[in-house]
């Protein structure tokens, strides 16, 4: 019977595994220095499976940057790498969220506490 560590520890090098392949091939879709993708849920908590999606936001610095065609071939990845993409009516489907705004809401009246 397989320990709850060794099950822990396999999803640990799985998620690794596939953020490092995100990773890699990201320089080649992001044309802008100015967007941070984030990971959440499972795989944020590096607890991935083959059966997770990957849920992530995208975090922009400047309102005159809209990285629309980074986020798309960035989902483009996930069918390539095997990872599984978010819901499309999910709280985390590829949103680009504009740094100054969250720094700004976290905590308060506007926090929509979905990011």
């Amino acid at each position: 019977m397989e320990s709850k560590n060794s099950a822990v520890e396999e999803a640990k090098r799985y998620t690794d595994a596939k953020i490092r392949l995100l990773r890699n091939r990201l320089p080649a879709i992001m044309k802008n220095d100015c967007v941070s993708v984030v990971a959440v849920g499972s795989f944020g908590r590096k607890e991935a499976s083959d059966l997770s999606d990957l849920d992530f936001f995208f975090i922009k610095d400047s309102e005159d940057y809209a990285p629309d065609a980074e986020a798309e071939a960035f989902r483009g990845l996930f069918g390539e790498l095997e990872i599984r993409t978010p819901s499309k009516d999910g709280a985390f489907n590829s949103e680009i969220e504009l740094c100054s705004d969250m720094s700004r809401n976290i905590g308060g009246f506007e926090d929509s506490q979905r990011n």
